[in-house]
């Protein structure tokens, strides 16, 4: 990177394709909204549990989003979605994040956070 670090920044975000694991959440709607401001298209994969997220739906209508409600586990489903938008970068912010529901479902809070 140059000197001016916020320009190259710009640069290499500008219009580019972004699959975001997670968008719906605190740190993926905040993620999204950031790369909105380089003009990147949105790929979002998101359970379906987080449909009502008001954060996320409150600012949704100022990105370039398609979204998709799905279990992150399911991988023909995943490789699906990257074969069929070829995103230039992925981010994945999916997880679940709560000790009390990992130490009742280890396996799955795994194939989740992995």
């Amino acid at each position: 990177m140059g000197q001016n670090k916020a320009s190259d920044i710009a640069r290499f975000y500008n219009n580019k394709t972004i699959l975001i694991t997670g968008n719906t959440g605190f740190k993926g709607t905040w993620l999204s909204l950031w790369l909105s401001m380089f003009n990147c298209e949105i790929i979002g994969i998101s359970s379906a549990n987080n449909k009502k997220r008001h954060f996320y739906h409150s600012v949704k209508s100022q990105l370039k989003l398609v979204q998709y409600y799905h279990t992150i586990d399911d991988y023909p489903f995943i490789e699906k979605i990257i074969l069929k938008h070829k995103p230039d970068l992925i981010f994945h912010l999916a997880a679940q994040p709560l000790v009390s529901i990992s130490v009742k479902n280890t396996y799955n809070t795994i194939k989740t956070n992995l």
